[in-house]
C-alpha cells in the first residue's frame, strides 16, 4: 500500500504515475518487480504528513500497527499483519526489524526520526535479506544523502494549539567538502507541554526532546562510496504513562466490609485540597504527591562502505548504539494518599554493537544474488543513580508503599520485601546468523526467487537483589529460516508472485521492576508464511492496484500478560502456543486527474487466539478464536490531495486523510472495557506552497473528531484487589486532537 504526494503522481502534463524505486532486495528495484508486500513513503510525504517517529508512522502506513512499549521508544513496538512485539523489556528483540540506513537499531531503537528520503514498510518474514532478525516484517528507512555538488539549507517549524502545546523546529544542511565529498546536518527540538495534568498541583507533563543528525559522503573512487553516520538524541521531562480511564465496576472487600465502586473512584479520583478529578478516556488527568520524571539519552555511530568489484559490490555496514537512561522517579499507580507502586533512581544502559558484511551480484544477469553474514552483541545494565540502597528514607530502587512510607504492603521477611529493594541486573544476548537470497530468471516473464539463513542465539543474564547476583541463567537458540517463491510477468504492466518463508524470533529474559515478580525466560517464536500477490497498472500507468492474500502460523507467539503479585499488577511475557493470521490486503493509488491524487488502502487480517487460552481477567476467560491483542480484524485508509495554480509562481493544496479500525483489543483481557470499539480517525490541512517546492505553509489537523484512542490498556487495583476499573495509554496526536500551523523554507 502507497502513499504518494500529488506531484509524484500526477505530473502537469497527464503522464503516467511515475516509477517508484525501493531497495527492499538490497537492490534499486521498481516497486513493481518486488515480489513483497511493500509500503512505502516518499520524503514529501513524510514532511507533508509530519512523521517524526516510528509511533507516527501508524497514521502513514495502512498495513502497519504501532503500540508504544516502556518510555515509547524501546523495541519499536511496530505490528504488521497482526503480529509484532508489544512487550515492557529492555532485551526482547523485536518482530518487525527497524534498520536505519541499512543499521539495525535492535534494543537501542532512537525516539526520533529526522531528515528521512524514504520509508519502506516490507510485511513477511525478511531474514534473507537483512541481518537483523526480521519475524514479522521490517521498517526500513533510508535518511537524505549528502549531496557534494552545491549547498542547500532547510528551516521549518510547527506549532500545535488546542488544549495542549507543541512546538517543532528543525533544520538541515548540506555542505560540500569537496568535489566528491559532502556533510549533511539535520537537527529537530520537540516541546510538549499539557498533555498530562498533575491535578494535584496544577501541574502540566512536559517533555523536551533534542534530536541531532550529521551523514558524511565520501566517493575516493568510482568503485568506493563510504558513509559515515552519528546521531544523538536527549530527553528529559515526564513520560506519557497509564492514567485512570474507566472506573471500577466491581465491590472489593475490606476485611468484612465491601467498598462498592462508587466509594472506590472518589477514593481514586480524590486529590488533596484540589478536589476529585473526572475520569475520562482521554486518560490526560491524574493526581500524584510526586510526579515521574525521566532523563535519557541515545547516541550512535556507523559506517557503510560500498566496493564495487566490476561484477560483484562488497558492502561492510558497521553500527555502534548506546542508551543511558535515568529515571529518577517513576510513579507507576497515580493516586493520591494510596498505597502506591513507586521506583526511585533506577539507572540502565544498553549497549549494541553490530556488524553487517555481504556480497551482491549484478542485480541484471540472469543469476544474481546476495549472500552475508551478521553478528551482533546487546548489554544491557540496571544500577541505582542515588538514593540509598536499603533505605526508606532515601530510597533507591521499588517500593511498595503509600507516598510517606509510613505503611508498606507485604509480608514480613524472610517470605516479602524489606522495601526499598533494588534489582540488579546484567543481560546479554549476542547473535550470529549467515544469510543468502538470490533470483533465476527462468525467462523474460518468469523469475523463481529464494534464500537460506542460519542463527544462533545466545542469552545470558545475572540478577541480585540489594546485593551481588544471585540468580544466573542462559539459553541458545539455533534456527534455518528462508523463503522460496516465483513471480511473473502479467501482460505489459503487471506482476504476480506467491511464496512460503519462515521468520526466528529468538528467546529472551524479562527481569521486572517489581523484585517481587519472577524472572522470566520465552522460547523463540516461529512465523512460517504463505503469500499470493499482484500488483498492476491501470488507466494507462495512471493507477496502481497491488493485492495479496497471506496467512502466518506463528509458533510460541511472545506476548504479555497482566498477573497480581503482592497485591501490585505486574506485566510479565507469556509464550502463546500458536496465533494464525490471515487475510487479505488491498491498495489502490494514483491521480484521478493531474490535481487530483488519491490513495486507498484496506486490510482484513484475522488473527486470532487459540483454543483453550486463558485470558488474564481475575476470572479468566477462553479467548480461543478472539482477535489477538494491539490488532484490528479491519482497516481502511483513505488520502487524497488537490491543488490548484495561484497567480502562475504559486499552488493552492487540500489534504484529506481518514482511517477507520474495527474494534481493537489493548490487552488480553475479555472485559468489555479492554476494546476500543470501531472508531475512524481523520485530519488535513490546507496551505499554498510556491511552484519550485522552495517553501509552503498550511494549517493542519490530526484526529480533528477528537477520539480518544488507545494505545495500551492495564486493569486497575484497590486495596490489593482487581476491581475492573481501566488505566489507559493515550498519545499525543494520536488519542487526542491536534490542531496547528507548520511553514517550511529550502535555499
Amino acid at each position: 500500500m502507497v502513499i504518494l504526494p500529488a506531484k509524484t503522481f500526477a505530473q502537469a502534463d497527464g503522464s503516467p504515475l511515475e516509477e517508484i524505486i525501493v531497495t527492499a532486495q538490497k537492490r534499486e528495484q521498481s516497486l513493481r518487480d518486488v515480489p513483497i508486500s511493500i509500503f512505502v513513503a516518499t520524503r514529501e510525504q513524510l514532511e507533508r504528513d509530519q512523521i517524526y517517529s516510528v509511533l507516527d508512522l501508524s497514521r502513514a502506513a495502512p498495513g502497519l500497527e504501532v503500540s508504544p512499549t516502556a518510555g515509547a521508544e524501546a523495541n519499536g513496538g511496530g505490528r504488521i499483519r497482526g503480529i509484532g512485539t508489544n512487550l515492557f523489556n529492555e532485551s526482547a528483540t523485536a518482530s518487525v526489524a527497524v534498520v536505519v540506513d541499512q543499521q539495525p537499531t535492535g534494543n537501542v531503537a532512537m525516539p526520533d526520526i529526522l531528515d528521512m528520503a524514504q520509508v519502506e514498510v516490507l510485511r513477511g518474514p525478511q531474514g534473507t535479506l537483512f541481518g537483523a532478525s526480521a519475524s514479522a516484517g521490517v521498517i526500513s528507512i533510508t535518511s537524505v544523502a549528502p549531496d557534494p555538488t552545491g549547498f542547500s539549507a532547510e528551516v521549518g517549524a510547527d506549532y500545535q494549539w488546542d488544549n495542549y502545546t507543541q512546538r517543532v523546529i528543525r533544520a538541515a544542511a548540506n555542505v560540500p567538502i569537496t568535489d566528491t565529498s559532502a556533510l549533511r546536518i539535520a537537527a529537530r527540538s520537540t516541546f510538549l507541554s499539557g498533555a498530562k495534568t498533575n491535578r494535584l498541583y496544577g501541574e502540566e507533563d512536559e517533555n523536551d526532546l533534542t534530536s541531532l543528525r550529521v551523514r558524511f559522503r565520501t566517493e575516493p573512487s568510482e568503485d568506493l562510496l563510504i558513509d559515515l553516520f552519528a546521531e544523538y538524541h536527549n530527553r528529559t521531562g515526564n513520560d506519557q504513562f497509564f492514567n485512570l480511564g474507566v472506573a471500577p465496576k466491581y465491590p472489593v472487600f475490606a476485611g468484612p466490609n465491601m467498598i462498592p465502586p462508587a466509594a472506590q473512584l472518589a477514593a481514586m479520583t480524590a486529590c488533596g485540597d484540589a478536589g476529585p478529578f473526572e475520569v475520562t478516556t482521554h486518560a490526560r488527568v491524574y493526581c500524584s504527591e510526586k510526579r515521574t520524571w525521566l532523563e535519557r539519552s541515545w547516541m550512535s555511530l556507523g559506517a557503510i562502505v560500498d566496493w564495487n568489484m566490476g561484477d560483484h559490490t562488497l558492502t561492510s555496514v558497521t553500527s555502534y548504539r548506546k542508551k543511558d537512561h535515568d529515571d529518577q522517579y517513576r510513579n507507576y499507580s497515580r493516586q493520591w494518599n494510596q498505597l502506591i507502586a513507586q521506583l526511585y533512581y533506577e539507572g540502565y544502559t544498553g549497549e549494541q554493537v553490530a556488524q553487517e558484511l555481504r556480497i551482491a551480484s549484478d542485480p541484471d544477469a540472469t543469476v544474481s544474488y546476495v549472500a552475508g553474514a551478521y553478528i551482533s552483541d546487546y548489554t544491557t545494565t540496571k544500577f541505582p543513580t542515588g538514593g540509598k540502597i536499603g533505605d526508606l528514607d532515601d530510597p533507591a530502587g521499588f517500593v511498595l508503599c503509600n507516598f510517606s512510607k509510613t505503611f508498606c504492603i507485604g509480608p514480613p521477611p524472610p517470605i516479602g520485601p524489606i522495601w526499598p529493594q533494588f534489582t540488579f541486573a546484567d543481560v546479554e544476548t549476542s547473535t550470529q546468523a549467515v544469510f543468502a537470497d538470490g533470483e533465476i530468471d527462468l525467462n523474460e516473464t518468469t523469475t523463481l526467487f529464494g534464500g537460506l539463513r542460519y542463527t544462533n542465539h545466545d542469552l545470558e543474564f545475572a540478577t541480585g537483589i540489594n546485593g551481588p547476583f544471585t540468580n544466573f541463567g542462559d539459553k541458545n537458540d539455533s534456527e534455518v529460516s528462508g523463503r522460496l517463491g516465483a513471480r511473473w510477468g502479467v501482460g505489459a504492466d503487471g506482476t504476480m508472485y506467491a511464496s512460503v518463508s519462515r521468520g526466528f524470533k529468538p528467546s529472551y529474559v524479562d527481569v521486572p521492576a517489581n523484585p517481587l515478580a519472577e524472572t522470566t525466560v520465552l522460547d523463540p517464536e516461529l512465523n512460517t508464511s504463505l503469500e499470493v500477490g499482484g500488483k498492476f497498472g491501470l488507466a494507462g500507468g495512471r493507477l496502481s492496484l497491488d493485492a495479496n492474500l497471506f496467512r502466518m502460523n506463528v509458533e510460541n507467539y511472545q506476548a504479555q500478560e497482566q498477573i497480581l503479585v503482592q497485591a501490585e499488577l505486574v506485566v510479565t511475557p507469556v509464550n502463546v502456543p500458536e496465533v494464525i493470521s490471515q487475510g487479505v490486503e488491498v491498495s489502490l493509488y494514483g491521480s484521478i486527474t493531474d490535481n487530483l491524487s488519491f490513495s486507498a488502502g484496506y486490510i482484513y487480517n484475522s488473527a486470532k487466539y487459540p483454543d483453550g487460552f486463558l485470558s488474564d481477567d481475575p476470572t479468566p476467560v477462553d479467548l480461543g478464536g478472539e482477535q489477538v491483542a494491539q490488532s484490528p480484524e479491519r482497516k481502511l485508509t483513505i488520502s487524497g490531495e488537490w491543488f490548484t495554480p495561484v497567480g502562475g509562481a504559486m499552488e493552492a493544496f487540500v489534504n484529506l486523510n481518514a482511517i477507520h479500525n474495527s474494534d481493537i483489543r489493548a490487552a488480553q483481557r475479555a472485559q468489555e472495557e479492554f476494546t476500543y470499539p470501531a472508531h475512524a480517525r481523520w485530519g488535513g490541512s490546507v496551505g499554498l506552497r510556491s511552484a519550485d517546492g522552495r517553501w509552503s505553509a498550511r494549517l493542519f489537523g490530526r484526529n480533528l473528531g477528537d477520539e480518544p484512542y488507545i494505545l495500551n490498556a492495564y486493569a486497575t487495583t484497590f486495596i490489593g484487589q482487581e476491581n475492573g476499573g481501566v488505566r489507559l495509554w493515550t498519545f499525543p496526536g494520536v488519542s487526542f486532537r491536534q490542531v496547528g500551523f507548520a511553514f517550511d523554507v529550502s535555499f
